[in-house]
């Protein structure tokens, strides 16, 4: 899920399917390259910098972190790739979700608890949001993101233990 970032004039947003259709090959190329240069700059606080993050549960899960956006790009924040490498060791696979359009989860964890709870936490928040986006799985490879799991079918087994751990509904 590619999310193209438009500026007009002093205006921040992701393209929706309809401004696609509406564009040309080449006008869409033009707005991809300018979509990257506004992620580059810090002229809507975005472009540099560490994300902020925080744990999902410091007690039960400080290796599954959060990230809260106001500005509802959390998709376009994963084309940041460089940016993303910086949050974990070389050589730890970095798993990532953009659930909602103002929430991001990551890990730089394999422990299965940690993969657990971040697919457990990806799919609650879609299903729980009114700006859902994708409960998907991706993992950090060398050349950017790439699918590691589609992340829609529960585990009951797993999601009864999280769910006794994280208890009711998550908020956006």
């Amino acid at each position: 899920f590619l999310a193209i970032v438009s500026v007009e004039p002093d205006v921040l947003r992701q393209l929706e399917p309809s401004d696609l259709g509406a564009l040309g090959h080449h006008e869409l190329a033009l707005l991809e390259a300018r979509a990257y240069e506004n992620l580059a700059s810090d002229v809507f606080g975005i472009g540099t910098g560490t994300f902020a993050h925080e744990p999902a549960s410091a007690e039960h899960a400080p290796n599954v972190r959060v990230i809260h956006v106001a500005d509802g790009l959390s998709t376009t924040r994963l084309l940041q790739v460089e940016r993303w490498r910086s949050l974990a060791p070389p050589g730890t696979p970095l798993l990532a979700a953009a659930p909602t359009a103002h929430t991001l989860l990551f890990t730089a964890s394999s422990a299965p608890l940690d993969v657990a709870t971040l697919a457990y936490l990806a799919r609650r928040l879609f299903a729980g949001q009114s700006a859902p986006v994708a409960p998907a799985i991706l993992r950090l490879a060398p050349f950017g993101w790439t699918l590691e799991s589609r992340n829609d079918r529960p585990d009951p087994a797993r999601d009864a233990a999280l769910e006794a751990v994280y208890g009711g509904g998550e908020s956006d």
